[in-house]
Parts: C-alpha cells; structure tokens; sequence
C-alpha cells in the first residue's frame, strides 16, 4: 500500500481522484437540469403543449403520411393548398366566420381541451341531412343586382313581391356549416378551371356560384366573358375560369328519323367532352330530360351503336347512360389532377300537374315540413350510387335531393316573366336567383375547404 503524507495530500488527489470527481459534479449537475425541465413542464404545460402542436401541424402540412397522399383527391389539393388557405367548418351560434385553421394533431392525449373542442367541432359529417332555419343574414348577394342571373331565374325583376324565400340557411343537425366566402373561393380556385356540365338545373347552379364570386369583390371589372362563348367566364386578377356546358343527358345526342325526333346514344359521350377535359374541379348532373314528359315511355328513343330500341325502360336507359359517362370519367380523368362532382337530382314542386299539364306552385311563401317527388329521385339516387361504387376515380356526391325538397317557396313558378302572361304555364322546376342553387354551392364550397383541411 502507498503511504502518502500530509503535505502531499492535495497533489496525490488532484491526480488520483480529479476525473471521479468531476464525474460526480457532471451528473449532479445533469439532474439538476432534468428536474427544473419537469417542473417548468408541469408549472406551464401549455406553452409546451403549443410548441409541440405547431410542430407537428407544420411538420404534417409539409410531409403528409403516405396513407394521406394514397387519397387522389387529398393529394390534388395538398399539391395545390399553398395558394389556398385552411379553413375549418365551425360556428355554435348559427353565426358565421371565416377565418379559423383547422388544428392538426396526432394524438388526443397530448392536446388541450380547447383544441380537442375545436377539433371535434371541425369534424366532417353528413352536411346534407339538417333542417331549414330562418337568417337575417342571408342572401348571399342582394336580388336584381348580378348580371349574370338569367331572366327567367331573376324572379324579384319578374315582379315577385315577397322575401322571405331569401333568408333561408341550410342547418346540418350534426356540425355547421361555414359560410361562403367568395375570396378563399377565388384563392382555392387561382389559376384553375370550375367547370360545370349539364342541364339547364346546373346552369342554374353555375349563375348562381358567379354571383356569389362576383360580390366578394371590390374590382368587378376585372371578370370577363372568354372570346367566343358567354358561358366562359375569366376571373382576371386570379387567373381562374368558371364555365358551363349544356349536356342535358351527359351521353350524345342524334337527329332523329320515321318515329322519333331525335335518339340518345347511350354508349357514346356527348361530342363536347373534348372541351371538359383538363378541368381542375367538375360538376356533372342530368335528370330532369330523363322524365316521361321529355322522352315518353321510351319508345323509339335509346340507341346503343346502329341498334335504335323499340322499347327500353327509361330508368335502365338512364343508369347505362350514367355508366358511360363513368366509364369516360375513369378513362380521361387524372384523380391527381381534377376533383369530381355528381350533383342530384333537383326535385320539382308541381302542384295539380305536370309541367306541361297546368302545374302550379304559386304562393308558397315558406318551406315545406315533407319532402315531395320522392319516387323519382329515389330511383335517379339509386342509379347514381350504384355507378360511383363501379369507378377507380373518386367522385364526390353533391346530394342535394332531399333539402331542395322542402323547398317548394323557392322556384320562379309564375315569375319566371316579367309580364306573366300565361300563368297557367309555371316555372316549378328551376330556382329563383339569388336562391337555393346558392345553398349547393355553399356545400360544395364546405366540400372543397374539408379537403384541404
């Protein structure tokens, strides 16, 4: 043993135990630091909580989950959200905002009450079952004031007297709605083509989404009709177009001859398909040309190649027409690139009548409590969803049935005419402008913000 005295202690400690010895001050000291770490934590767990949230929000924005990218229509609108801000569908108040994110945390355990509130309240749901309540707020755009309206839709100008048919809001029963806002509209749409193909029930809806563009802005020239078409419309300061496109039965259309006027080729696109191709976001419907006052029974009206059918059921012509405007979506559509819509059938409210047999709706002033032509629209959904279940490419339904259905107020009926001349020939069919067709847009615009949140 090595015998060390006094006067040389201190030397033989510096350089037998000095490393030990720092050692031991290195380890009090990194406790030390982990213990005030943990208190601070548990002193303010909500400034740590707000770091790591806005990290993982920033970090999910910028590198989604390959399970997020697997979704077409999430990717189209993830490559394109950084023109477009997140929105989130909120409101408890039946009053509207527009400005709110939607939070994007993994995991419940580690989010504050509020945020897990706010979240739950953002939540996607079914927006199109709900109730009609009453909302000084609405319309959207004062009557009479857009150019674009039709004349037959304009039913205030056509001498319509009462209102109250404008200041109906669409209530979903199980989240809220957030209310349209025609700049984030513009800003979703920036550098890219709205495009809505149809009948004229879709026309109906496209005039009704250029109002509401139209009275987000301040500069109104700055929205032109394209050379060549007024159905073309360039929103110039954001390089977007909004168009419509008559197709009143998606499939082509052929003179006809001997028997029949005209004949629908149920396995051949209508010839202007060329001119949708490429849209950003497309809006399809047909239904109401496939009625017994348009086509009869179906005698003599439905070809497949040279075939001309002597009788063939209209709502199985209908459902192979319907397949092969699927079977065009699936062949010329890049899910990465375009989202598509399939809007439903829009219930008529004729009264003692058909259409053409001195129906009527005049002097409904308030929402029905029942919905009405339930028959015909059941079979016309019926045939929708069991052509969407068929396709690779996703397509969003628009399913408007049933809460136009309550809406027997809402049509032009004898205003469809500034001089109403024939009210026995009522209009119980289209909408009145501004109306409900800004309603489905305000779907579709909810639809659009709950992809990019």
């Amino acid at each position: 043993m090595e015998v060390v005295n006094s006067s040389s202690f201190p030397l033989f400690l510096h350089s037998r135990w000095s490393p030990a010895i720092l050692f031991g001050l290195g380890f009090i000291s990194s406790v030390l630091i982990m213990i005030s770490f943990n208190f601070g934590t548990i002193i303010s767990p909500q400034s740590s909580l707000s770091t790591s949230s806005e990290s993982r929000s920033s970090e999910l924005l910028l590198t989604p989950s390959s399970e997020q990218l697997a979704g077409p229509v999430w990717s189209f609108f993830f490559r394109h959200s950084s023109r477009s801000g997140n929105n989130s569908v909120h409101s408890t108040t039946g009053k509207h905002s527009d400005a709110s994110a939607l939070p994007v945390i993994n995991n419940e355990e580690s989010m504050s009450s509020s945020a897990l509130s706010r979240l739950k309240n953002s939540t996607a749901c079914d927006i199109f079952t709900g109730k009609w309540v009453e909302d000084d707020t609405y319309p959207l755009y004062e009557p009479d004031t857009c150019p674009f309206v039709d004349k037959k839709f304009n039913c205030q100008q056509n001498g319509r007297q009462d209102d109250k048919y404008l200041r109906w809001r669409w209530a979903p029963s199980d989240c809220n709605l957030q209310r349209f806002n025609g700049k984030n509209m513009l800003e979703i749409l920036r550098g890219k083509r709205l495009v809505f193909v149809g009948d004229s029930l879709n026309r109906n809806q496209w005039e009704s989404m250029l109002c509401m563009l139209r009275n987000s802005l301040s500069n109104q020239s700055g929205i032109t009709h394209k050379h060549g078409s007024n159905r073309i419309l360039s929103f110039l300061d954001y390089n977007c177009t909004v168009e419509f496109y008559k197709s009143r039965y998606l499939v082509d259309m052929n003179e006809g001859s001997g028997e029949s006027d005209y004949t629908i080729s149920l396995d051949r696109m209508d010839k202007m398909e060329v001119k949708w191709r490429k849209a950003d976001v497309l809006i399809f419907n047909t239904a109401h040309w496939w009625g017994p006052g348009k086509i009869g029974n179906g005698e003599n009206r439905f070809q497949e190649g040279d075939k001309i059918h002597r009788n063939l059921d209209v709502n199985l012509a209908y459902k192979r027409a319907l397949f092969t405007w699927a079977n065009w979506v699936d062949a010329h559509v890049d899910p990465l690139e375009t989202v598509v819509f399939f809007r439903t059938y829009s219930p008529k409210h004729f009264r003692g009548g058909a259409w053409n047999a001195g129906g009527h709706c005049e002097d409904e002033t308030e929402p029905s409590h029942e919905d009405s032509d339930s028959h015909t629209s059941l079979s016309k959904i019926k045939a929708i969803e069991d052509v969407l279940g068929s396709m690779k490419v996703p397509v969003r339904l628009l399913n408007v049935t049933k809460l136009s259905a309550y809406r027997k107020d809402a049509h032009p009926s004898i205003y469809w005419h500034t001089q109403r001349l024939n009210i026995s020939q009522q209009d119980c069919g289209h909408w009145c402008l501004p109306g409900l067709p800004d309603t489905w847009n305000e779907l579709l615009y909810n639809d659009l913000i709950s992809l990019l949140a």
